[in-house]
């Protein structure tokens, strides 16, 4: 797999995580984000603060806690007590976006393997 076509993959994991409406771009798949029409390689989780952090909101929300440190990700799970357990951690030598994007990738791929 290219680089270009794992970009793609991991974008379309996380736009349905975030549940971005899928759309037809002539007789491409797209999604729908903030009103425009974007191909899945458009879609910048991987190079944008502000596309990242909408996903790292949404993992809050849904009952984790995420801390992010230089470069360094944790994600910690709630257990029964309300003791914070870590779930991953990921470091990364290029960047803090870097290490958030991995994290939050390997998160929704986690719970996306959890009993529903």
């Amino acid at each position: 797999m290219t680089a270009q076509q794992l970009k793609i993959r991991n974008n379309e994991i996380i736009a349905q995580f975030l549940n971005l409406k899928p759309c037809k771009i002539g007789k491409l798949e797209g999604f729908i984000l903030d009103g425009s029409k974007l191909l899945p390689e458009e879609l910048d989780f991987d190079c944008s603060w502000d596309m990242i952090m909408p996903v790292v909101e949404k993992i809050e929300n849904i009952g984790h806690a995420i801390e992010i440190c230089q470069n360094d990700v944790t994600i910690f799970e709630h257990d029964s007590e309300n003791s914070l357990n870590e779930l991953l951690h990921f470091n990364s030598v290029q960047s803090k976006l870097d290490a958030a994007y991995n994290a939050v990738l390997a998160f929704i791929n986690w719970h996306n393997q959890q009993p529903k």
